[in-house]
């Protein structure tokens, strides 16, 4: 808004990658998925959602656990955080974080404390994969299916964290784009531009959305990322 007040349009919205929030737990915690519903009822104040607080592991499935009657400790990320943003914005529909969460400045050091904790929870990028911690499966609702992010989730949307990610480039709907601005936007929507999102830990964008990104931009044809069926174990790779 506050762009638009000032230079009288929009700036040039791009989408150049995709991404995902995971909930994550020490590598000994044996949940094996959540709802959205229950992680509003984790982490949110408000429980938007319709669930009353979950504050002990017994109330998500654990009750035959050594975690039951546990508390529940909550990690997430600070107040300059998009990922905070867009996890209030999607799992707790607006709602605000309960004040037990311990914020932390950076993803790495909340996958730590949660590595370091039993009885952690936490939200961060899905891009972390390492033995001391696991990622839970989410489910939209009830009686839908528990999915972890992976290329074909995350791409296709089923995956009810996942988002877009974009650039954001200063430009009147009236002017052509910068030459060099052109020239980067043409290797982000190529095949190694999208290779080195995927090196990134994100995830590479749909042969469908590059097209379509090539032909709103004017941008010539080249090369393009695509994930068929039988490439999707490599990209799988390639997002590692």
């Amino acid at each position: 808004k506050g762009f638009e007040s000032n230079y009288g349009y929009r700036p040039l919205e791009v989408p150049i990658a995709m991404d995902a929030v995971a909930v994550y737990v020490n590598k000994d915690n044996p949940l094996q998925r959540l709802t959205l519903a229950e992680v509003d009822a984790i982490f949110g104040k408000d429980h938007k959602r319709g669930l009353g607080p979950i504050t002990n592991w017994s109330q998500i499935g654990l009750s035959d656990s050594a975690l039951a009657k546990q508390p529940v400790h909550l990690y997430g990320r600070d107040k300059r955080s998009g990922t905070r943003e867009f996890f209030k914005h999607i799992a707790l529909k607006d709602g605000e974080l309960v004040d037990d969460v311990v914020e932390q400045p950076g993803s790495a050091s909340e996958i730590i404390a949660i590595a370091q904790d039993p009885l952690g929870v936490g939200y961060a990028g899905a891009g972390f994969d390492i033995s001391a911690v696991r990622q839970v499966p989410i489910a939209a609702q009830s009686e839908s299916p528990a999915l972890l992010p992976s290329v074909e989730t995350v791409t296709s949307g089923t995956y009810p964290l996942s988002r877009s990610l974009y650039l954001y480039v200063k430009k009147s709907p009236k002017d052509k784009l910068d030459p060099v601005v052109e020239e980067f936007l043409a290797f982000v929507n190529s095949r190694q531009g999208q290779e080195t999102v995927a090196r990134a830990n994100f995830y590479p964008l749909t042969s469908t959305q590059i097209a379509k990104n090539r032909q709103e931009l004017g941008l010539a044809k080249g090369a393009m990322v695509t994930l068929p069926p039988a490439d999707l174990q490599v990209a799988e790779q390639l997002a590692r």
